[in-house]
């Protein structure tokens, strides 16, 4: 059984502890009002594009996605261990 001493120490250390948290706390976690922060203001997004360069895009230049075979070597798998 615990005696009225020992009660009363455990009591002041809880008292201590709430008002140390307590203000440990308040200095760590600041009031909303502190809270606010400048943002920039965005520009709204439109759905038309400017127009493009008529030099780099053009009828007459390369097609970047169309397949290209250099020379007459026409293996599909040149890393398969069965090919002589």
């Amino acid at each position: 059984m615990l005696e009225q001493k020992d009660i009363i120490v455990i009591s002041l250390v809880a008292v201590f502890s709430f008002i140390a948290s307590f203000f440990i706390a308040s200095a760590l976690i600041t009031a909303p009002e502190d809270r606010a922060e400048e943002v920039l203001e965005v520009s709204e997004v439109s759905s038309t594009f400017p127009e493009v360069n008529r030099r780099i895009f053009n009828s007459n230049a390369i097609n970047p996605t169309e397949e290209i075979t250099i020379g007459e070597d026409s293996v599909t798998n040149p890393f398969d261990s069965t090919r002589d």
